[in-house]
């Protein structure tokens, strides 16, 4: 018949049709390509950027490089308009973005969780229970950093390409302070000169233990850690000198939390990479390699004087790194962790429904709180908000956590991935044992930016593929 349809050309029309009986075996095919290339598995998710969108992302991508090194706080010592002006600047990258890019809007769902218990439970609940000396212009300094940081990092990186970027300067970054703070070992003074220079009255910091632009060495190690971490999404060989001069720069800032922290690290990943098949054959061929060869290298110098001359147990940093007890270095009357921690149980225990109000259990470089619930600090940013919040805070906060930790466990994001994102999270509960910034120190908002909005970026096959 005329009107029939010839067998071949149909046949090739439906070998050339997009199945639709079962296109989850399509999308399965293309997440796995995806999460192999490093990139986006569907040509709409990376979509053509105009001018002005590329501008702004760029300005984006190189405050987060001044937030990430530590350089911005600088910017007070230089000009108090000059700090203004980059607050300025990022803001209205952030509205020439979402004005031209309508995918960046949806972004920002992902920091609300955060920005909204920090308003809601920290900054009002914590000014409403305040005791003593309210600090009105601090709370609405911190609430309004964090929602620049957190924003910019949210509008800079929506996409694998992005998040490549950002690891790509966060190894440059490292790289930067690890110069810095070789500088320093060089020459000590180096030290005080940054942090004098930054805060006359600061005392975090150590002549014998470098931190970079960081000044403090345990906020060093933490920089250091993050961004070993988020070197798997950077390119090679890039991720591997990064992560060189990260071990490099941990081990200069003679930090126990940060040693501590990247072997619970490094335990966790040789835990989730047992459950590959031949990893553990391939893990005892290399460690029975490098055994024999550092056996084979110990023999041979064993008469060598410079082997005689040489004792690990004689390196200040490896010697603090294994004293548990923090009798290294700490004077008569300097109290530990523990102490420290034990001091703001008691006080917690005073008021323990409402707390002693916002700002009450750190100490600001640029503030004071009189008077103060802890004379140190809490140096635990779960005992802070605690003994600052009470009860409602310190539930609240756990909840976000949680719903932060649960976000990771998608089924659309892949295994390796998810990983990583685990360790950044086991990272940042640990620190929080022993750090109580993270709410106002540029670096701990980085890090929350970081952990709340990565697993929006790798995820975003599903969103695809509904489409």
């Amino acid at each position: 018949m005329s009107g029939d349809i010839p067998f071949g050309y149909a046949a090739a029309c439906i070998l050339m049709k997009p199945p639709t009986v079962c296109p989850q075996l399509d999308v399965v095919r293309a997440r796995a390509t995806a999460i192999e290339c490093r990139t986006s598995a569907f040509g709409h998710d990376t979509p053509p950027r105009g001018l002005v969108v590329r501008i702004s992302r760029s300005v984006l991508f190189i405050g987060i490089f001044v937030i990430y090194t530590g350089a911005l706080p600088f910017f007070i010592t230089f000009s108090l308009d000059l700090l203004y002006g980059t607050y300025v600047v990022i803001g209205v990258c952030a509205v020439g973005i979402l004005s031209f890019e309508r995918v960046a809007r949806r972004k920002l769902f992902s920091i609300i969780p955060y920005l909204v218990w920090l308003l809601v439970f920290y900054c009002l609940w914590g000014t409403l229970v305040t005791v003593g000396q309210l600090p009105e212009d601090e709370v609405i300094k911190t609430f309004v950093k964090n929602l620049i940081v957190l924003t910019a990092f949210a509008l800079a990186v929506i996409d694998r390409r992005d998040l490549a970027r950002a690891a790509k300067w966060l190894q440059i970054g490292a790289l930067f302070n690890l110069a810095i703070c070789l500088w320093e070992v060089w020459d000590p003074q180096v030290i005080l000169t940054l942090a004098v220079g930054r805060d006359p009255g600061t005392n975090a910091f150590n002549v014998l233990r470098p931190a970079g632009l960081w000044r403090n060495p345990d906020e060093a190690a933490f920089a250091f850690i993050f961004a070993f971490l988020i070197s798997y999404w950077a390119r090679r060989p890039l991720a591997w000198i990064g992560r060189v001069a990260c071990l490099v720069g941990i081990y200069l800032t003679a930090s126990r939390t940060g040693a501590y922290v990247l072997a619970l690290c490094g335990a966790v990943h040789f835990v989730l990479k047992l459950r590959s098949g031949g990893f553990f054959l391939r893990w005892l061929k290399w460690l029975s390699l490098g055994s024999a060869a550092a056996a084979a290298a110990a023999l041979v110098l064993t008469e060598s004087s410079t082997l005689q001359t040489l004792n690990v147990s004689n390196q200040w940093q490896v010697r603090r790194i294994f004293d548990f007890a923090e009798s290294t270095r700490r004077g008569a009357n300097e109290p530990t962790r523990l102490e420290i921690a034990q001091e703001a149980m008691e006080r917690i225990s005073e008021r323990p429904w409402t707390g002693y109000g916002i700002f009450s259990f750190q100490l600001l470089d640029t503030l004071a709180i009189e008077p103060a619930a802890v004379s140190i600090g809490a140096h635990n940013v779960f005992l802070t908000v605690w003994g600052e919040t009470g009860l409602p805070g310190i539930i609240t906060y756990l909840l976000l956590l949680a719903l932060g930790m649960h976000r990771i466990f998608h089924p659309w994001i892949a295994a390796k991935e998810a990983s990583v994102l685990l360790l950044m999270w086991i990272s940042y509960l640990v620190i929080g044992l022993t750090w109580h910034n993270q709410f106002t120190a540029f670096s701990g908002m980085l890090y929350a930016a970081l952990l709340f909005h990565l697993p929006n970026v790798v995820q975003r096959y599903s969103e695809a593929a509904r489409r």
